[in-house]
């Protein structure tokens, strides 16, 4: 359904991948939604070429440990995108980091807003079957993908939508990159930065 948003245009996004040790993500999948069109992007490895969706001032994108997406940008030789909220940052704040090192932190951030979500075991027999690298049959594409779409994207837009992380729509203070913004520091740059220095960790 679409909600009206202070963006006029904000896409959830989540990457699948595989992670190996000092190198770059091989990336299997992505899958996005925008949540005021109610617009779905699936794409599978091979398929990527430019960002299939913008990265511009005008779009916000919004993911769930963003490290891991901004590793994806990295190996794929997409651009930051200007504008940014990690939601795990926001979440760590909030529970002042009770749930930092915890195995499935989205799932536990699902849980700790009453928010219904995949059982962990499907959790990790999905992220066993990403990890063996491929190759995959087209039902394995199609349940990845469909994997990919159930996890980050419901939750992340439920929280948004609901008001149940804090008001960072509207502060930069947060994770979202105000635009020329050169100077003043923004967590969700820091994140970047952070990222190309090193090779990120499997979800």
């Amino acid at each position: 359904m679409p909600v009206a948003l202070p963006y006029p245009v904000s896409w959830v996004l989540d990457f699948e991948f595989v992670a190996r040790d000092g190198e770059h993500p091989e990336v299997v999948c992505l899958v996005a939604h925008e949540l005021t069109s109610g617009r779905w992007v699936r794409v599978w490895r091979g398929e990527f070429s430019a960002p299939p969706l913008p990265v511009d001032a005008h779009t916000l994108l919004v993911g769930y440990s963003a490290a891991a997406e901004w590793s994806c940008f990295i190996a794929l030789g997409w651009p930051m995108p200007a504008r940014c909220i990690d939601l795990y940052a926001e979440f760590t704040r909030i529970t002042n980091g009770a749930f930092a090192g915890k195995r499935f932190p989205s799932l536990l951030a699902a849980a700790h807003y009453s928010i219904d979500t995949m059982a962990a075991d499907h959790k990790g027999a999905m992220r066993d079957l990403i990890l063996t690298g491929g190759p995959w049959s087209e039902d394995q594409q199609r349940e990845i993908l469909d994997y990919c779409a159930a996890l980050e994207a419901p939750i992340t837009a439920t929280k948004i939508c609901a008001g149940r992380i804090s008001p960072v729509w509207r502060s930069v203070r947060g994770t979202v990159i105000p635009q020329k913004s050169t100077n003043s520091f923004s967590p969700a740059r820091w994140v970047w930065r952070i990222t190309k220095s090193r090779r990120p960790r499997q979800a």
